[in-house]
């Protein structure tokens, strides 16, 4: 019997005048760019080919020694180039290329067949090994984790991101872990302040989920310190119970003891005054202050010490600033808290937090409470803080003067983009198409494997490279496509057009019973059939109320009010949404408000009225408390709408939706046929629905006589002069 040795040299012998080459991938790259030359490798390049064309040639080399495979490689895929000429071409390249890379290659060298002396691994112990191999991929596949060589594995951008943040975590520094928690509490810690602060927020594994909804699955997030983070997404996906998750450390990987506020309630009513309620979260200079009268000797020389270093005097004007950038006046500032309505203690409750400066300020639409020039103030201050900030908005203004980087909700991830909400829209078009693309390339890519492999499958000279082309297409990760939202539209049924004019106010006076405070003086204005009205001011000016004065709800003490009595209205109330009936359906509450017997019929007749507010079927058999704010918002302008209106009065209708659902309503608007008044915040807004701005401040409301864009910019003008002035 022919020893191990005998056979092994047979065989040795018998491969020398025939043997395959094994050839770097790089070598391969550069012969093929030498050959193919530059436009070709460009052109193949931009397909996404490149790579797997030096690839499988190196994979062939090292299967194969015969130029006819490597032209099998090469022309399924030059056919799809602008240098392809016919099958003889292939062959020319093909020839060309086997000589040069056998010039560079080396012969391949099979550890089962080595010369005497060399290491020597029995077959059986290399198959155990490959088999444990493959069996580690399997479970890994299995676990959903490193499966990139897995048939069912998909390109996952969450992992990637995940990965990458954990290669950067040994260079974030680690906040403290023992720090007292004041996350209950509106109260300055100095002991948070300073080098014990945090750096960055790692947040892993993010779950949240709403009565058995899975809003968030598995994400990641890294928040840094002195960034500003805009969370956006569509209405209903999550991001307020997002916030209330992170400010109850729900959520995986939040610090110890880091101080974090969310702002989402109002300040408690109480018989303190404003301005004391923000100086009441100074803790230490309250209880430092009332030391003060007890004090002798040393004791009181070290409490005025103390005073004087965290500037205890300086606190009031510091609180008082803040108070008046969010509407508090003077004398606003001296009143009980008790006093204000729950949207002005909305204002207090931020004026808090802004005076306590948290390590982490959450923030979830703040500007729903702010006229537009504290929506500017805000935004300015927001700029100026260090810690980190992340809020909820769906302002296009806001949120392109606050935010650092955006953060986008959606298919239950969290991906986060450099810039603010404008460099968001741009990056996410440019990685949707590039994603689009790269999905395309891949199909077609798929598409030539495969059809090598149907092709030589049952030939036994390429079998080796059939198995080649499979296990790389099984270990190919499949590029998901991309998926968008699905678009919003709103549509707002429109009665005839009203043939004379609907409302008109002449020089009318506007004061409450029992009060002698003017809110208006002698205005004058008209609302035409087709008119685009728009007002802004300040909050505590008028608005709303010149609103009401409008559609008949008020009447004026002095001069006219005249309505046509043909003309049908509709009222949006800023705060319609906090009196909907929350045990109700949202069907069941317009069944309500519209006559009708509650027939099937009329029943469909209100489900197909509220889609066109984008409320699904299933969303309208809902309990109202189980919606989002801005699915309520949609209901409540489907409620206000269910009998076609000449006009539409609205107070504030951006609140609480989503931005493309805000686009939704712009365009909805402009194909109303009558007239709309409108109340907004939202500069962006403003300009896109109305033709005509008018001022409401210190009794009066005056036609802007320019541009809505010439108001923002003299706004801006103002608040900065103002800001520049304190400081």
């Amino acid at each position: 019997q022919p020893s191990l040795r005998s056979v092994q040299r047979a065989v040795r012998d018998a491969r020398s005048s025939h043997q395959a080459m094994v050839v770097s991938v790089e070598n391969c790259a550069r012969v093929l760019r030498d050959v193919l030359g530059e436009n070709s490798t460009t052109e193949l390049e931009d397909m996404g080919m490149w790579e797997y064309l030096t690839e499988s040639v190196a994979d062939t080399l090292s299967e194969s020694d015969s130029p006819e495979d490597i032209a099998t490689v090469l022309e399924p895929i030059l056919c799809q180039t602008s240098a392809f000429a016919d099958e003889e071409d292939t062959i020319r390249l093909a020839s060309r290329i086997y000589d040069e890379l056998r010039n560079v290659g080396e012969p391949e060298k099979d550890a089962a067949f080595e010369a005497p002396g060399d290491s020597f691994v029995p077959i059986q112990v290399a198959m155990a090994s490959l088999d444990m191999g493959d069996g580690i991929l399997r479970d890994e596949a299995k676990g959903g984790r490193g499966a990139s060589g897995n048939a069912n594995s998909t390109f996952n951008p969450r992992e990637v991101s995940r990965r990458a943040g954990e290669r950067e975590e040994e260079s974030i520094r680690e906040a403290r872990q023992e720090q007292p928690n004041a996350n209950d509490e509106f109260k300055i810690d100095r002991g948070l302040a300073g080098a014990g602060s945090v750096e960055a927020i790692k947040l892993e594994h993010i779950h949240v989920a709403f009565r058995g909804s899975n809003l968030i699955d598995d994400a990641s997030l890294t928040l840094v310190r002195d960034r500003r983070y805009g969370l956006v997404g569509r209405n209903g996906r999550g991001k307020s119970t997002f916030l209330r998750a992170f400010a109850a450390r729900e959520i995986q990987g939040v610090p110890k003891g880091t101080q974090i506020l969310l702002i989402e309630q109002e300040a408690r009513a109480s018989d303190d005054s404003v301005l004391d309620a923000v100086l009441s979260t100074d803790v230490e200079r309250s209880e430092l202050l009332a030391r003060c009268d007890k004090a002798h000797g040393d004791e009181l020389k070290r409490i005025f010490d103390r005073l004087t270093e965290i500037d205890a005097d300086g606190a009031p004007a510091r609180a008082s600033a803040i108070l008046h950038g969010l509407g508090f006046s003077e004398e606003m500032q001296k009143r009980a808290t008790r006093e204000f309505s729950g949207g002005w203690r909305m204002r207090l409750a931020i004026a808090r937090a802004l005076f306590v400066a948290p390590e982490v300020l959450l923030l979830d639409e703040p500007t729903n409470h702010l006229d537009v020039q504290a929506s500017f103030w805000l935004a300015h201050r927001l700029q100026q803080m260090s810690g980190i900030v992340l809020v909820v908005s769906h302002d296009r203004g806001f949120l392109n003067a606050v935010c650092s980087d955006i953060i986008h909700l959606h298919g239950g991830d969290l991906v986060t983009y450099r810039g603010n909400y404008a460099a968001f829209e741009k990056q996410k078009a440019e990685r949707d198409l590039r994603q689009a693309r790269a999905k395309e390339r891949q199909d077609a890519l798929r598409g030539h494997i495969q059809s090598f492999v149907d092709r030589f499958r049952f030939k036994a000279k390429r079998a080796a490279l059939v198995q080649s082309r499979i296990k790389r297409l099984e270990k190919m990760p499949l590029i998901p496509d991309v998926v968008e939202d699905p678009e919003v539209r709103l549509a707002i049924p429109s009665a005839s057009t009203a043939r004379s004019t609907p409302m008109k106010l002449e020089d009318a006076t506007f004061r409450f019973p029992g009060s002698d405070q003017t809110i208006f003086s002698k205005i004058s204005l008209s609302v035409d059939p087709d008119s685009r009205m728009a007002f802004v001011g300040p909050n505590g000016a008028g608005k709303t109320t010149l609103l009401r004065v409008l559609r008949g709800e008020l009447e004026p003490v002095g001069g006219l009010s005249l309505r046509s009595a043909q003309c049908r209205v509709a009222a949006f109330d800023q705060h319609v949404v906090e009196t909907l009936p929350k045990r109700s359906t949202a069907l069941e509450h317009l069944l309500t408000i519209c006559p009708g017997d509650g027939s099937q019929s009329q029943r469909e007749k209100m489900l197909s009225h509220l889609s066109s507010f984008g409320i699904t079927a299933e969303t309208a058999m809902r309990s109202l408390e189980t919606l989002s704010g801005g699915q309520k918002s949609r209901v409540a302008l489907a409620s206000c709408c269910a009998i076609p209106p000449h006009v539409l009065i609205l107070d504030e209708p951006t609140n609480h939706l989503d931005i493309d659902t805000i686009d939704a309503l712009i365009v909805a608007l402009a194909s109303f046929d009558g007239a709309v008044v409108l109340v907004s915040h939202d500069l962006e807004f403003v300009e896109a629905v109305a033709d005509e701005l008018w001022v409401v401040e210190n009794g009066r409301v005056e036609r802007y006589p320019s541009s809505v864009e010439d108001f923002r910019k003299n706004l801006i003008e103002s608040i900065t002069k103002a800001n520049s002035r304190q400081s």
